[in-house]
């Protein structure tokens, strides 16, 4: 039910804006980023990893309203290396947003977010095995937020922002091994994240940003709970048309 009405809700922004006027203002942007991720199981279990990303987003305002499309994508794969054991990891991340300036300098956001970890564990102990584990981690469901801004100068912005997440979780494990165990558990994940964007002009000619995010989300399943940890460091360019 309430993935609907925020489906909803985010239809209405999309059709309320104008197709085409001389207010309505499209910005594409494109950046690269180093995101570290921590998955830390009730069990013990422990994975690490850093990876480098493109980071894709396109906005579209009209007024006091917005619509923002956002993606962090992997460039390659990373691995880990344990004593017995070696993990090839790989991260997406998609979002959509729809939201409502309340003052000049602060909004409130509703959204829909898709994160998919996908891990490929093999036995470094002997070698490449025959037989790998395929483990996935997916979290998709409604977040809502607030960002503050602060003007600095002529035309420096440093945005402040908070968000709440309250999504579907679920872990896939398939064990390639005929003797092994494959299992899927379906559960909720919550959780907040915080970050901070410091967007200027250079010679007023290039538009630049740059951002840091912490997310902080806890998944509860049926036998285990899973705490997640991203720390994502960005720098890009927008091109506002």
């Amino acid at each position: 039910m309430k993935n609907r009405v925020l489906l909803t809700f985010l239809l209405y922004f999309a059709i309320t804006l104008p197709a085409s006027g001389e207010d309505l203002t499209i910005v594409p942007s494109i950046g690269y980023g180093l995101s570290n991720l921590t998955f830390t199981r009730s069990t013990g279990e422990t994975d690490a990893s850093r990876f480098n990303v493109i980071d894709l987003g396109m906005t579209a305002a009209y007024g006091r309203s917005y619509l923002k499309f956002s993606s962090e994508l992997p460039l390659g794969e990373e691995y880990t290396y344990g004593p017995a054991l070696i993990r090839q990891l790989k991260r997406e991340d998609f979002g959509f947003s729809a939201g409502y300036y309340v003052l000049e300098n602060l909004s409130v956001f509703g959204g829909y977010s898709y994160g998919k970890t996908s891990i490929i564990s093999f036995d470094g102990g002997g070698g490449l095995p025959p037989y790998p584990v395929y483990t996935q981690h997916l979290d998709t469901g409604p977040f809502i937020g607030t960002t503050y801004s602060f003007y600095v100068g002529k035309t420096g912005t440093l945005g402040l922002n908070l968000a709440y997440a309250s999504m579907d979780g679920r872990l896939v494990v398939q064990d390639s091994d005929p003797g092994g165990i494959s299992n899927t558990e379906n559960g909720k994940t919550t959780g907040f994240s915080l970050g901070a964007t410091w967007s200027d002009t250079y010679k007023k000619k290039l538009n630049y940003y740059v951002s840091y995010k912490q997310k902080n989300y806890k998944t509860d399943l049926v036998t285990i709970s899973i705490d997640k940890t991203f720390n994502i460091f960005t720098f890009g360019f927008v091109f506002p048309i």
